[in-house]
């Protein structure tokens, strides 16, 4: 058997050359804006909410009447929709579509894609906030490049979360939705 001289600069060009293959493919859904419906479930039995008010809602500015009602329906297992824009960055680090608690300005999260390809993609996550520290799964599945489905789990020092979501894709433009 005869022996084939392999140099650096082929293995370089071979490398190069599958590297590409082996990394995860994209997520197969667009950038831009995105209406996602929520629903979480505590695996808790969840305590009767009070009731607010109404002269007290009244009397709140409209963003913090918004974020109380919002915070109450989550609580309660009632679906929550929100907006959210979603970046090239977000779905090559499989951050994408993660819940509205991880994008809030007091939550640092960090994300790190388990597996992508254009219909799946899994990651795993880990959080610190003032009220603790969390981590968890992000599983997202395309129906088609506009409208995608998943579940986020998330470990608290409380109790579990699972956060069923749908997401409809709403146009490239985010305007001021981040």
């Amino acid at each position: 058997m005869k022996k084939i001289p392999v140099s650096v600069s082929t293995l370089a060009v071979c490398a190069a050359i599958a590297l590409p293959l082996l990394a995860a493919e994209k997520l197969g859904a667009k950038v831009g804006l995105w209406e996602t419906t929520t629903t979480i479930n505590t695996g808790a039995a969840t305590p009767a909410m009070p009731t607010i008010p109404p002269e007290m809602l009244a009397n709140l500015p409209p963003d913090m009447r918004a974020r109380l009602e919002q915070a109450v329906n989550m609580a309660s297992g009632k679906p929550v929709t929100s907006r959210s824009c979603v970046t090239e960055k977000d779905i090559a680090e499989g951050s994408a579509f993660r819940q509205q608690q991880q994008q809030q300005r007091d939550t640092k999260c960090t994300f790190t894609l388990v597996s992508s390809t254009p219909k799946h993609q899994e990651s795993t996550f880990q959080c610190t906030a003032a009220t603790g520290a969390s981590d968890g799964k992000l599983v997202v599945d395309v129906v088609d490049e506009g409208h995608v489905k998943g579940v986020m789990q998330i470990k608290t020092q409380l109790l579990p979360i699972e956060s069923k979501f749908e997401s409809k894709w709403l146009g490239a433009d985010c305007g001021t939705t981040k």
